[in-house]
């Protein structure tokens, strides 16, 4: 499978499980690279910084902003237990920058 059609998929799917739950998905072009990506509870929404400067993908960043741990996260894209420890790293990359 092509790599920027599956992450196409990965994009649309996100953004169907937010329209389906009410969360709005924002990207945001004018703030600076320092700034990661964020959520407000209150607004529902999800604010994407496209300029952020990190190696990780849009698409995993999108994702971060909706489940709250790990494992929520690794069950609901059925990611495979031998990559828990990928997830992890990332996830505490975030925390970190959260």
């Amino acid at each position: 499978m092509n790599t920027t059609i599956f992450i196409s998929e990965i994009v649309d799917e996100l953004q169907i499980q937010a329209k389906d739950n009410d969360i709005d998905i924002l990207d945001i072009f004018d703030l600076s690279p320092e700034t990661p990506d964020f959520s407000v509870v209150k607004r529902q929404g999800v604010f994407m910084n496209v300029n952020f400067d990190t190696k990780v993908s849009y698409e995993f960043r999108l994702a971060h902003e909706m489940p709250t741990n790990i494992n929520t996260f690794m069950e609901y894209y059925h990611v495979p237990s031998w990559l828990e420890a990928d997830v992890m790293r990332t996830f505490l990359e975030f925390n970190y920058l959260d």
